[in-house]
């Protein structure tokens, strides 16, 4: 939710990103770095949408169930309470992947997965009533495999959280393994679709 700028631009970035969040057609959504007020947001009710505006302005609002991890900006997942009927955590890790410095202080990077049930109202094709999603965040430099037993680690644990929980949609922000995804967790016996 922050930007540079003037407290005017802060604030037209933030309401654009806030009505994205809210009106967009998504039955679940999963965010990266969400803070307690995104969270906050999505837990308010419905709002009509205005037939007379135009873009998003048009859409309505729906209320959300969320889980969230417990950091200032942390990985977030929310179901709408209109087509769903419960949001469980099953799952939230932060793991201390290396240490490192910038500038001379200590640094730790940290990637964070969170496991949620999902319940809906209907079926959902052939899974049925119960589907179970995972967002993950990695950290940038993980991620880029500069410490290449920590990047290798951090695929071993997702495919155990896979396998542990039934995860069936994944989401994240993986950075510049964004490609690697359905090999590496190929190579761990499980298929997925990017």
């Amino acid at each position: 939710r922050g930007c540079n700028g003037t407290e005017k631009a802060k604030k037209a970035r933030r309401d654009t990103q806030d009505r994205q969040i809210m009106r967009n057609p998504g039955q679940i959504v999963v965010l990266a770095e969400a803070s307690a007020k995104v969270e906050e947001l999505l837990k308010q009710p419905a709002v009509e949408g205005s037939r007379d505006q135009s873009g998003l302005h048009s859409r309505a609002t729906s209320a959300h169930f969320v889980v969230r991890g417990q950091e200032p900006s942390a990985l977030l997942i929310a179901a709408r309470t209109d087509v769903c009927t419960s949001l469980e955590c099953l799952k939230h890790d932060v793991h201390d992947d290396h240490n490192y410095k910038v500038q001379g202080k200590d640094k730790t990077a940290r990637t964070r997965i969170l496991v949620g049930k999902v319940g809906f109202k209907q079926n959902v094709g052939h899974l049925g009533t119960n589907v179970v999603v995972a967002g993950v965040h990695g950290h940038n430099r993980t991620m880029k495999m500069e410490w290449p037993e920590a990047w290798k680690q951090f695929w071993d644990r997702l495919a155990q959280y896979v396998l542990a929980y039934g995860i069936q949609f994944l989401a994240g922000d993986f950075n510049m393994s964004f490609t690697q995804v359905p090999k590496q967790l190929a190579n761990r016996g499980i298929m997925c679709d990017l």
